[in-house]
């Protein structure tokens, strides 16, 4: 499933999660990530375009680290950045390619982006597709009146979380 649905439940009320600059129950300009959380996969909004970047900056980071430290357990501050260096170093690289663990970037952009204070709703099944048993996800929609300068500080912040500050 990689196209943009109708909209998102909240799973508690039932109701349509509605942007809150525009009220639009869909894909609108505010939209700045529209994640299946159940498949790790950025579905729409502008940071899914930007993902490449967001995984750019941890990769180019931990390759540089991998080759001065050999390994060697490096802390960070933010439990998520730990967590993939932790991965990082066990698995090591091959050159400058590294792999990176979906659910610990998921969690780490998550929580950049809300110490940025964007809009996060967690929300339940989609409306407008019809699934089947097992064919269901959890969707998480985030959206922000400038998705672009919101995505900015997401990685602003990670730069500086990277970087020790």
């Amino acid at each position: 499933m990689n196209q943009i649905p109708l909209g998102v439940m909240d799973e508690d009320s039932g109701e349509l999660i509605l942007c809150p600059f525009c009220d639009s129950p869909n894909h609108c300009e505010h939209l700045l990530l529209l994640v299946d959380d159940t498949f790790l996969t950025w579905i729409g909004g502008y940071a899914k375009d930007q993902m490449s970047e967001f995984t750019t900056v941890i990769k180019e980071h931990f390759v540089a680290r991998l080759k001065d430290s050999g390994g060697k357990n490096i802390s960070y501050s933010c439990e998520f950045l730990e967590e993939l260096w932790s991965l990082v170093a066990d698995h090591g690289s091959e050159g400058d390619s590294i792999w990176l663990d979906d659910t610990a970037v998921h969690q780490l952009l998550y929580e950049l982006l809300e110490h940025a204070d964007a809009e996060q709703y967690p929300g339940g099944p989609v409306v407008g597709y019809e699934s089947g048993p097992g064919m269901s996800s959890a969707y998480t929609l985030i959206h922000d009146r400038c998705p672009k300068t919101m995505f900015s500080k997401a990685l602003s912040l990670l730069k500086e979380r990277i970087s020790g500050q």
